[in-house]
């Protein structure tokens, strides 16, 4: 294959993430996501960002991974000086171009100190960012993921979110109505300031499509040289497409109520999906959930009760055999 042999081991030179989104933008796909962070510039080859980032502006409405974290240190001054290093490069004057125009309540964006950023080109040249921070429950398992972030006094999406919306182009499309988070007039049901991702599967079950980067590149290089691809882009048309690593040895795992062992972007799929579906995990009202709680020990009850009850005056039941020469009634698939 045609680059398999050039790219060698991971990170892959950033020309080759830009014949990614080239090759997608010939399928014209929603919007593009990447949940890999492209927190350096490429010092050895500074013309492979430069061919990235102009990918970036010409092709499909890309968003670009961001992570907010805590201090360096647990001091003001740490905190100070790391904000200090991204204002000298004008990142965070970038960042703010991506700060929803919505104020949250407090608990459902976390603030957070400083926050890791792409190299500036790149992020000049995203159409959004958004945060690829993990949410864990306190047993590890992933259960209910925020849609916002807070970082200096401003709200930004998450990274299932900003793909949702294509970008920033797409913030109209959200508001607070009163408690509630509303994406195209309809309410999203959080609980406790996050959705719960409505889970098709495990990764291994494959409930959304996955194409390997290498096809993709292949194809890319196929056209390049004139040649029909084994890999028609027209199969991203109209889709969101999430681009991440599921090798076990990148480290990028998470614990899901199917497995323990998904890929990070598996995750942000299924957020994506539950936010487009408007599939949505919601509480059961109480006193449905209170009438679930009592029916069930009245069933084991009353399944108790006809296995231990008599049966004596119907033969064959209670160890009574069946008369002599009697046929034994047949099971039907319809009864009355």
């Amino acid at each position: 294959r045609l680059y398999q042999d050039e790219l060698g081991r991971w990170p892959w030179p950033r020309s080759a993430h830009a014949a990614l989104i080239e090759l997608l933008g010939l399928g014209e796909p929603r919007a593009v996501g990447f949940d890999v962070l492209f927190g350096e510039p490429d010092i050895a080859r500074p013309e492979a960002d430069s061919a990235f980032a102009a990918a970036l502006v010409s092709g499909p409405p890309t968003v670009s991974a961001v992570v907010f974290d805590e201090p360096g240190a647990d001091s003001a001054a740490a905190s100070a000086f790391e904000r200090a290093l991204l204002d000298r490069g004008e990142r965070l004057a970038l960042l703010r171009r991506f700060a929803l125009p919505i104020e949250p309540p407090a608990a459902w964006a976390r603030p957070y100190a400083t926050v890791d950023l792409p190299a500036e080109p790149l992020l000049a040249a995203s159409a959004g960012v958004g945060a690829i921070n993990r949410f864990p429950d306190a047993d590890g398992v992933e259960r209910r993921e925020p849609l916002l972030v807070g970082f200096g006094g401003r709200a930004y999406p998450t990274l299932a979110l900003a793909a949702a919306l294509g970008g920033a182009t797409g913030y109209p499309r959200i508001a607070i109505r009163g408690d509630a988070f509303a994406l195209d007039g309809q309410a999203i049901p959080l609980d406790r300031g996050r959705l719960r991702p409505h889970w098709r599967g495990s990764y291994s079950a494959r409930p959304y499509p996955v194409i390997p980067v290498h096809d993709v590149l292949n194809a890319y290089g196929q056209i390049a040289l004139g040649a029909d691809p084994d890999l028609d882009p027209a199969v991203f048309r109209d889709r969101t497409v999430l681009v991440g690593s599921s090798a076990t040895g990148v480290g990028d795992l998470v614990a899901g109520p199917f497995s323990a062992t998904e890929p990070g972007v598996f995750l942000h799929a299924t957020m994506l999906d539950t936010i487009q579906s408007r599939d949505f995990l919601r509480d059961l009202p109480r006193p449905a959930a209170w009438a679930i709680l009592l029916l069930v020990p009245v069933l084991a009850g009353r399944l108790r009760m006809t296995r231990s009850g008599d049966h004596s005056l119907e033969p064959g039941r209670a160890g009574r055999p069946w008369p002599q020469g009697s046929t034994r009634p047949r099971p039907s698939a319809c009864t009355r």
